[in-house]
């Protein structure tokens, strides 16, 4: 587990996109830093006492990452000096500045030495791991931007697979209200309620409505393919979980926990709740067969109650394929710029592990994709929703990463790192 202390540290990172609020190079460039920082810290961990005798090379790469973390930050200090945009704290004067700039320095100081023991076992091999770390990624941005694969990425979405559609409207004003508190209380009980036939129920109710309001605005497509292909996966689920524990078993927690499910039988259904979860998540190639991933709520309660709570065996299986679809969407997420579906991706990367803090990740990227689909702009001045949804990843990524890394390492290693193409600093939204 990673310390109170540190854990404060890598959290107070998100303090520093905040006060660049403005430029968008600045913000940009603290995102992509903490994201690196906490990538480093968080390979070293959970045993921080541990790192003398860890291998030289595990060491140089974990620090090279907070260096170049550091060094990503120290350039947006320099954008910050050199932006032209006015920044959010500059309406208050020079106060305002010289306050930014005093708690920017101060959060950077901070930072810096809760994890100099990891900078002082990389020694000098840290440095030129950062430089390598730093070259290697120039080259592969480089070589992606030149060969257009984002560009190809987008022309699929917008020819094929999220396509905008033809509007729909066939409810009045009061019946989307009523269409919206209707999904909102089933959402609820997906999230609170133990019993699996309320749940699943709660779950089919949430996906039909969802994707009758998404039809309205042209998100989603006539034929109802994700309503579809969920209730197929949910149904068959819940009818092998209720054939296998019997007349006599509860499907409530903690009874259903008697259940007699062996290791084949909770793979099995693991495989059929994920692929449920997968259209909910709203990851690729889904991303674009309904609201996009505004129910990743919805799909991460089924993983962390169904799947982590009922089938712990099941998921340790499964925890490959489920690695490897969130990193597809982790990657799809960062060519096209969808921060709710990295956030969604990530999560499933987390519940694979158990971290409580996966529920924090699902319950941000259902947030950003409803404000996408209600084109709605983030009341925080100087920011967009990428950069807002960057910002309140970084105290999560704190949380889950250092478990995450613990699982499918490879996979969580790309997925967090093609978030420092999704954040990367740009010039427009």
């Amino acid at each position: 587990m990673i310390s109170n202390d540190l854990l404060a540290a890598l959290c107070a990172l998100g303090l520093l996109p905040l006060l660049a609020s403005g430029s968008r190079r600045a913000v940009g460039w603290s995102i992509v830093g903490s994201i690196l920082i906490i990538l480093g810290v968080a390979s070293a961990l959970p045993d921080w006492t541990a790192l003398a005798g860890a291998p030289s090379t595990f060491l140089a790469v974990s620090a090279g990452f907070v260096w170049l973390g550091l060094g990503c930050l120290g350039f947006g200090v320099w954008s910050a000096t050199m932006a032209r945009e006015p920044f959010a704290l500059g309406k208050l004067g020079p106060v305002g500045a010289n306050l930014g700039i005093t708690l920017a320095a101060l959060t950077t100081a901070f930072v810096t030495y809760r994890v100099w023991p990891l900078l002082f076992a990389g020694s000098w091999r840290g440095i030129v791991a950062a430089l390598g770390l730093g070259g290697t990624g120039v080259v592969l941005g480089t070589v992606i931007s030149l060969a257009r694969v984002a560009r190809g990425v987008r022309w699929l979405d917008e020819r094929w697979l999220a396509r905008r559609y033809e509007m729909a409207p066939c409810l009045e004003e009061w019946g989307r209200r009523i269409t919206w508190g209707i999904v909102l209380a089933a959402l609820a009980v997906v999230v609170l309620s133990p019993h699996l036939l309320i749940s699943v129920a709660g779950a089919l109710t949430v996906v039909v409505g969802a994707h009758r309001l998404a039809r309205e605005g042209g998100r989603a497509p006539v034929v109802p393919v994700q309503p579809i292909i969920v209730a197929t996966a949910l149904l068959t689920f819940t009818w092998l979980v209720v054939t296998i524990a019997g007349p006599d078993t509860s499907l409530s927690f903690p009874g259903i926990l008697d259940a007699p499910l062996s290791e084949t039988a909770e793979a099995m259904l693991a495989l059929f709740l994920g692929v449920g979860a997968w259209l909910l998540l709203g990851l690729w190639p889904f991303h674009g067969a309904g609201p996009g991933s505004a129910l990743a709520l919805v799909g991460g309660a089924l993983l962390i109650r169904w799947g982590t709570g009922l089938l712990p065996h099941g998921m340790v299986h499964a925890a490959p394929i489920f690695a490897l679809v969130a990193t597809f969407g982790a990657l799809h997420a960062a060519a096209t710029g969808r921060v709710s579906e990295y956030a969604a991706a990530l999560g499933v990367l987390a519940v694979t592990t158990g971290p409580p803090g996966a529920w924090a990740l699902f319950a941000l990227a259902s947030i950003l994709a409803a404000m996408r689909l209600l084109d709605y702009a983030p009341p925080v001045p100087g920011l967009d929703r990428r950069q807002l949804g960057g910002i309140a990843l970084i105290p999560a990524l704190a949380a889950v990463l250092p478990s995450a890394l613990r699982g499918e390492t490879v996979f969580t290693v790309v997925a967090v790192v093609a978030g420092v193409a999704l954040f990367r600093p740009s010039e427009h939204p």
